[in-house]
């Protein structure tokens, strides 16, 4: 098999589809960093199946595709397709040519190919391992791994070994048996459990399918007793109800009738109401008629009255009218007068008005220079005024300042007090806590010594304690050794008696033999064998009581068969007792050589450690074809654990024995040993066992347990000792850490005293500094004031000075005359005003008058047409009551009459009435006869309804399977019906004697017994053939169980032995290729404890040529890589793999290195594949076949190839 073609699309840098063909030996692809190269190992690695991105420098799966540059796009899969030529069958698969290929998606999704079919991930795992590619770490070498064997520890590279040796079959199928053996295993379990939970269930179903049968028989009784008497209640409830509904149907009739004459009443009564209704109709409209008459007249005459009332009321308001009217045109012409009047004077006002206004201009004339003299004078004193309030404010500002500054240095006083104050304070606590914390250090050293004199105490109690403890230990060894001795004596003083009547019985079996003449009575197997001392109870465990049987040895077997039928005889008249025997002619013989099935037993028991049980006894010729047959598969193991891994892998009858008489059986099953035991069988050397005096041991045990009571009694003293001790020292050092604790508080306090006396120091320095530099702000704020108080006198002076100018120029005169005009032109204007609001007032009187005028004229018009018109209206209203009243007279006279109509009528439905009443008492009557009889059916309905659901309990009793009352039911057409269960009853005239009492008794019976399952036979016979089922299962699941445990002890071995096989031949061959790319020097592989060779590691020792040993860590980076060489060389000498890929694991090489790596390269390329990528000139010259990678410009690899052997052949013809 060998790798033929590589074909990359999209792959890391292999942007466009690139195909790879390689040939056999070497080929090697070269080229510049970064263009590419170690990307066609991880494309092979990754076609293979690798899961971990680590190994192929990525971390997810979009890392595996091209990524795109500036020029190119970048693709949305990845395609790695690896051509396998497979004509010699390497891969198990019936094709020559085996394709195996894998894609990858930008959403994360994978997929492989398989000959161009799609398959899962798992059926490409599972062909390379076949085939032994899947797990070979160095099928694959990335850049930089080479010596990455060397960085592991021991353990960790104890897995390319394995792999290189190819148990990881074997593996997986141990994996595979232990999973099953689990599996088994639980399914045992399950078993058993099942078994443990039906066998309790099978009692409980066969008492309750006892139960049932019980029920039935029962039940079947009850149904007879319960229908004869359900029968005889059916009748006569049947009687009495015919009877009943006879009488109901005569009294049904007589209420009819009673009916029919009330009937007829109720139709004449019917037809006389509605005479009655009509003429009461005609009378209600009569007197509708009247009162209608009667209101309309009264309404008129109110009207009429309402009416003369508005005549007489519109006639005066007339004449008011006419006497207003009269009294407005007075009023207008004594209105004309006097706005002629105003008019006048309103001329007069706006004369004299003019002449004033003439005098004040003159006055203001003469007014105005002396105004601008005043205006320069009122400026300078507004200048004044400012300069005064301004030096005003700034003294008051000054005498602020100064008040603030004394306010702030009282303040500062108070405070500074305070702190005093509190300093004071503090300090006096701070002397009472250092007072107290004196007392308490004091206190400690007075509790130091009695601190000492509790810990020597405790130390005396527990020391005391100890001395009990170990006085009540040797009693107890003691008293053990005692109750050994009396359970030893007594054993061996009755292994003595029975010795001694086994003895005895032999010595008389011999006896009886010689005297009966027993043919073929040899005596007892005991006397015949000797035993090994540390064997004697491994062997008595495993012979049991065929030790005291009786050996019957004859060469022809009609002789021993007569003995054998003698002894039992003479057995028949012993009192009791049980006697085995051993016919040697009737047991089953073997060969004499061992079968197959012996030596593959034997090879177990010597892998378990154990020997044959027949190597421990030693007897006569003649009997050990006998004990051969009879202990030939019993074997003798060192402890129990390798006796029961032993007896798990041995055949049905079988077992395992230790040397403490514990015994392993094929099946599963332990017998152990209990007690000391004294063996009953004479060893080799004949030793006499001689049972020591049983009373002188009781009396030592007597001692023993009173020495142990003392010793436990001064134990417990001890104890309560020192549980008193520890509780005072307890109890003192809980004191002491308290006054400790209070101590440290003190101490604490002590501190924030101090502390708090530091900062209360500090803050009464800053205090004092604060009102020195008060008292200084002070002083200068004083002189400040003086200055601002006289720049204030200055300001006031300046403005009296103004002010006296002031006074000088009103003084003068000109102000009053200005004053004067001034108030003789407003009195003026007043007059003038007054004048003109006097005129406006009077002509606006004069025009309310006219209007008012005429006003009324126009309501003295209207109301004369009202008076008009009202007076019409009176005559017509006079008229329609005169009428009104003669049609109510009318209306009167008519309803007498109707009124003796309707008497007569209501007297004749009186007559019918009473004669209602006397039929509807005789229907009474008739009706609670009729309900009487009703009632009478209705409870002997309601008996025959009870009888009917008796019936059907009791026909319950009768069919208690539903199953059959459902086909009885379908068979006769009636769904269980009750009136068909009565009529099926038989016909009974007369009950017999104490049937109910019976009947009654049979329920009770029924009753006690509980709840029936009337299913439980078919459920017991379906769960019993459940439990045989489930018993042969569990049988079959224990065999099954002790094969897959035997297939797993042979797979260990054979990974064992492959395991040590292919290390020490790896381990030769590492020294080899060592040597030879070294030039010289020594290494060695060893295993890490290799007694455990499951688990061990494995270390390297390399030593270079020409160095001393020394650990891998401080080889050089060369020396590394070349070592780590020679071990993949080795592993490939010895496991050679199709195909090796090599990623620039010579890049540390030198130049003489590079020589040998090439030369033994190329020695292995005969046996595999080798694809190298380098950048070594040395290696290249090794290939057949060169690549050459290298990055285009739109970031995609370009691939260029060169078959060396082809340039050759055509340099030879142009040669």
């Amino acid at each position: 098999m060998r790798l033929k073609t590589l074909t990359l699309n999209g792959y890391k840098t292999f942007a466009s589809k690139t195909r790879f063909e390689f040939g056999e030996g070497i080929t090697c692809i070269i080229g510049p960093n970064g263009s590419g190269k170690s990307n066609i190992a991880d494309a092979i690695r990754w076609a293979l199946g690798e899961q971990q991105f680590s190994l192929l420098r990525g971390k997810k799966t979009d890392d595996m595709i091209f990524a795109g540059s500036a020029r190119r796009p970048r693709a949305s899969m990845a395609e790695v397709i690896l051509t396998f030529d497979n004509s010699d069958g390497f891969f198990p698969i019936e094709f020559s040519e085996l394709e195996i290929g894998r894609r990858a998606y930008r959403d994360g999704t994978n997929e492989y190919v398989l000959n161009g079919n799609r398959v899962r991930l798992r059926d490409v795992t599972d062909l390379l391992a076949h085939s032994g590619l899947a797990e070979r770490t160095y099928t694959v070498i990335g850049q930089g791994l080479v010596d990455e064997a060397l960085a592991q520890k021991p353990e960790e590279r104890r897995a390319l070994f394995e792999e290189a040796a190819g148990i990881a079959g074997y593996r997986d199928r141990r994996e595979d048996a232990l999973r099953k053996l689990e599996e088994t295993n639980h399914n045992l379990a399950r078993a058993r459990d099942i078994l443990n939970e039906i066998t309790p269930r099978l009692k409980q179903l066969e008492r309750q399918a006892e139960r049932a049968r019980q029920h039935r028989a029962l039940a079947d009784e009850l149904n007879q007793l319960a229908r004869m008497w359900l029968g005889y209640h059916y009748r006569r409830i049947r009687s009495a109800i015919e009877m009943a509904a006879a009488a109901q149907r005569d009294a049904q009739r007589a209420v009819a009738e009673a009916l029919d004459a009330i009937r007829t009443l109720d139709e004449r009564s019917v037809a006389l109401r509605e005479a009655r209704r009509t003429l009461q109709m005609r009378l209600a409209e009569m007197h509708a008629r009247r009162d209608a008459t009667r209101q309309a007249a009264e309404v008129a005459s109110r009207e009429l009255a309402v009416m003369r009332e508005r005549v007489a009321a519109l006639g005066g308001q007339a004449a008011e009218a006419q006497r207003e009217l009269d009294e407005s045109a007075a009023a207008v012409d004594a209105l004309t007068a006097r706005v002629d009047e105003a008019q006048a004077a309103l001329a007069a006002a706006q004369a004299a008005c003019r002449e004033r206004q003439r005098e004040l201009e003159l006055a203001e004339m003469a007014a105005s220079e002396q105004q601008h003299e005043r205006a320069v004078l009122e400026r300078g004193r507004a200048e004044a005024e400012q300069r005064l309030s301004e030096a005003g404010d700034a003294v008051q500002a000054a005498r602020d300042h100064i008040a603030g500054l004394r306010a702030r240095q009282d303040a500062l006083r108070q405070q500074l007090d305070t702190l005093s104050r509190r300093a004071a304070d503090l300090s006096a606590q701070r002397e009472a806590e250092l007072a107290a914390l004196d007392e308490m250090h004091s206190a400690m050293e007075r509790e130091a010594s009695q601190m000492n004199l509790f810990e020597a105490q405790y130390e005396s109690a527990v020391q005391t304690l100890e001395s009990a403890r170990a006085s009540l230990e040797q009693a107890q060894s003691v008293l053990a050794a005692a109750e050994a001795e009396e359970r030893l004596t007594s054993r061996m003083t009755l292994f003595a008696d029975m010795r001694a009547r086994v003895a005895r019985s032999a010595d008389e079996l011999a006896a009886m033999a010689a005297q009966a003449d027993l043919p073929g009575a040899r005596g007892v197997l005991s006397s015949f064998i000797q035993i090994a001392p540390d064997d004697q109870k491994a062997v008595e465990a495993a012979l049991g009581e065929l030790l005291s049987a009786v050996v019957i040895a004859s060469d022809r077997p009609e002789e021993g068969e007569a003995g054998l039928t003698r002894l039992r005889a003479w057995l028949v008249e012993q009192a009791s007792g049980r006697l085995a025997v051993i016919l040697t002619h009737a047991l089953r013989a073997f060969d004499d050589e061992p079968d197959a099935e012996d030596r593959i037993l034997s090879e177990r028991a010597r892998a378990c450690h154990a020997r044959p049980l027949l190597d421990a006894i030693g007897a006569p010729a003649w009997i050990k074809p006998a004990l051969r047959i009879i202990a030939g598969r019993m074997f003798i193991a060192r402890d129990l654990d390798a006796a029961r891994t032993l007896a798990a892998q041995l055949p049905a009858g079988c077992l395992c024995v230790t040397r403490d008489g514990e015994v392993a059986h094929a099946i599963g099953t332990l017998s152990l040993s209990a007690g000391a035991r004294s063996p009953i069988v004479p060893s080799m050397e004949g030793e006499a066992l001689t049972a020591p005096d049983y009373e002188t041991a009781l009396a030592n045990l007597e001692r023993a347990r009173q020495h142990r009571d003392q010793a436990q009694h001064e134990f417990e003293a001890a104890r309560r000792l020192l549980a008193q001790t520890s509780q005072a020292r307890d109890l003192f050092n809980r004191e002491s850490a308290n006054r400790r604790n209070r101590i440290e508080a003190m101490q604490r306090k002590i501190s924030l005293l101090e502390e708090s006396l530091a900062a209360l120091a500090g803050d009464m320095q800053r205090l004092t500094e604060e009102v020195e530099s008060l008292d200084r702000q002070l002083t200068e704020a004083r002189d400040a004031l003086a200055q601002r108080e006289a720049t204030l006198a200055q300001a006031q002076q300046a403005l009296r000075e103004l002010d006296a100018r002031l006074n000088e120029q009103l003084q003068s005169g000109w102000l009053e005359s200005l004053t004067a005009a001034q108030a003789m032109l407003a009195a003026a204007q007043g007059a003038l005003q007054n004048a003109e609001s006097l005129s406006r007032e009077r002509a606006t009187a004069h025009a309310e008058a006219l209007a008012q005028r005429e006003t009324r004229a126009r309501r003295l018009a209207e109301l004369t047409a009202q008076l008009q018109a009202a007076e019409a209206t009176l005559q017509h209203m006079a008229d329609t009551v005169a009428q009104t009243e003669a049609a109510w007279r009318e209306a009167d006279a008519e309803i007498a009459p109707l009124q003796s109509e309707i008497a007569a009528v209501e007297a004749q439905l009186a007559e019918l009435d009473e004669h209602r009443r006397a039929a509807e008492r005789t229907l009474r009557e008739r009706e609670s006869h009729l309900n009487a009889i009703t009632l009478e059916l209705a409870r002997h309905n309601d008996e025959l309804e009870n009888l009917r659901q008796r019936a059907l309990v009791e026909v319950e009793h009768e069919a208690p399977k539903p199953e059959q009352a459902e086909d009885a039911a379908s068979a006769d057409g009636i769904a269980a019906n009750p009136a068909h269960i009565l009529e099926t009853l038989p016909f009974v005239e007369a009950l017999p004697t104490g049937i109910e009492e019976r009947i009654a008794q049979l329920r009770g019976q029924i009753k006690r017994l509980g709840a029936i399952n009337y299913e439980a036979q078919a459920e017991l016979e379906a769960l019993s053939e459940r439990h045989r089922f489930i018993t042969t299962q569990c049988d079959d699941l224990e065999k099954a169980s002790a094969s897959l445990r035997q297939v797993i002890a042979e797979l260990n071995d054979v990974m064992k032995d492959t395991f040590r096989q292919t290390f020490e031949a790896i381990a030769n061959a590492f020294q080899n290729t060592f040597k030879t790319l070294f030039g010289g020097g020594q290494a060695r592989l060893a295993l890490v404890n290799p007694d455990n060779i499951d688990e061990c590691g494995v270390e390297i020792h390399a030593q270079p040529p020409g160095k001393r040993p020394q650990s891998l860590a401080l080889l050089s980076g060369g020396e590394r890589s070349l070592t780590a060489t020679a071990l993949l060389f080795a592993i490939l000498q010895v496991k050679p793999t199709p195909f090796c890929v090599l990623d620039e694991v010579d890049a540390a090489l030198d130049e003489s290195n590079v020589g040998r790596f090439r030369a033994m390269l190329e020695s292995l390329s005969n046996g595999t594949q080798f694809i190298i990528i380098t950048h070594n000139r040395r290696t290249v010259e090794a290939a057949t076949t060169i690549y050459g990678i290298s990055m285009g410009a739109d970031g995609a690899s370009t691939v260029l190839s060169l078959r060396l052997d082809e340039v050759k052949l055509a340099d030879g013809h142009r040669t």
